[in-house]
């Protein structure tokens, strides 16, 4: 199996790998097999990256009984038709991560790992549009562990400063609808730092510099060596100013 290169590369690493991927990227072709999609602060991030940190998002969330599979959008439509919002939510996770690991803080421990892996298997079990999707991104289990101590360190991070932060909203809710307190009680300790102004996310994002690339924002179809090439999903026109 295809090894892909872990979230947070190098920029000068993935600007070859755009070269390489084919362009414009507006005009992608299915052989395509990967695009740089976002910087954040000097790390560049490809569509797949986002892709496979959205697909996590969603195995770590418990399904809801009331929710039957045949009812539900198909995950890589979903993700189609949601990419600035996802784009967007995830540039916020980098962010928050790249601040957690300059204070070398909220590494997730060994049991919320564990935790972790376990609601991950469970969903997996269940739910065959997640397993499908997983396989469509060619997404392998120790990737899998990866993106989910990042999620589960900004998750850490972010509880911290929300309870700093009296009536802060919980941004990740839609995305994250509760890693629940036994997945994320060891990560929240209260840090000795705390951000001025009222929201410290908004602080973060000023003092960090975030890039779309060209096209980076809309979804395109990519075909993944060792993968099952995915049906373009259908995506909504949008109308620029």
């Amino acid at each position: 199996m295809k090894k892909y290169l872990p979230i947070g590369l190098d920029t000068t690493l993935l600007f070859f790998l755009f070269l390489f991927s084919g362009s414009p990227v507006r005009a992608a072709a299915p052989e395509i097999a990967d695009r740089l999609v976002l910087s954040v602060s000097g790390s560049s991030y490809s569509q797949r990256h986002v892709a496979v940190w959205f697909v996590v998002r969603e195995l770590l969330q418990e399904e809801a009984p009331t929710q039957k599979q045949k009812d539900k959008t198909p995950l890589l439509n979903e993700i189609a038709t949601g990419w600035k919002t996802i784009l967007e939510k995830f540039s916020e996770d980098m962010v928050i991560r790249q601040e957690a690991a300059r204070l070398g803080s909220f590494q997730p421990s060994a049991k919320a790992q564990v935790k972790a892996t376990e609601r991950i298997t469970a969903r997996r079990s269940i739910d065959q549009d997640l397993r499908a999707t997983a396989a469509a991104l060619v997404i392998a289990d120790e990737e899998i562990a990866s993106v989910t101590a990042t999620i589960l360190q900004v998750e850490g991070f972010r509880r911290s400063r929300d309870r700093q932060v009296p009536g802060a909203q919980d941004l990740s809710k839609d995305l994250s609808k509760d890693l629940s307190k036994d997945l994320s009680k060891d990560l929240s300790k209260d840090s000795s730092q705390t951000l001025s102004g009222g929201s410290w996310l908004a602080d973060l994002k000023v003092r960090s510099v975030i890039r779309i690339y060209d096209g980076g924002d809309t979804w395109v179809p990519l075909a993944f060596p060792g993968g099952i090439t995915p049906a373009a999903p259908q995506q909504k026109e949008s109308q620029s100013g």
